[in-house]
């Protein structure tokens, strides 16, 4: 357990940093609450939850879980999804570069693809669509 609050928290931080390089505002809650932290984005303020991401199907793409999960009892855990009410993205990065998902466009799981999928298929999210400040830009308008 002190491992994956170890990953965790290394994760949350390299957030922080990356939304500060880009020159924003990056506020932490003093009590704990279902958002990481808080984003001042000019006129308005955006919720944002981390979460770390782990390699799959051979390092093509990356996962992250998008629910909380916490141990009720001894072996037993409850999970909650995140609702749009809560956080308004997710954000993880992967080997230096952030990403950052509406929570909108996820369910209790997300995958991001970094390479050309084989077969061209239309729904594949591919990560570098997803990039912080490519995302923060559609999110402007730019």
């Amino acid at each position: 357990m002190e491992n994956t609050l170890f990953k965790g928290a290394i994760t949350e931080l390299q957030c922080q940093m990356d939304f500060t390089k880009l020159g924003y505002v990056v506020s932490q809650p003093i009590v704990p609450c279902r958002y990481d932290f808080l984003v001042d984005i000019g006129n308005t303020i955006i919720k944002v939850q981390c979460k770390t991401c782990h390699p799959e199907n051979e390092g093509s793409t990356i996962r992250f879980e998008c629910r909380s999960t916490r141990e009720v009892k001894s072996g037993e855990f409850a999970h909650r999804k995140y609702t749009t009410d809560e956080i308004d993205y997710f954000y993880t990065t992967w080997q230096g570069i952030g990403y950052l998902i509406p929570v909108t466009e996820c369910s209790t799981s997300k995958s991001l693809r970094l390479t050309q999928a084989k077969n061209n298929n239309p729904s594949v999210n591919y990560a570098h669509d997803y990039e912080l400040k490519k995302t923060l830009e559609r999110r402007e308008g730019k």
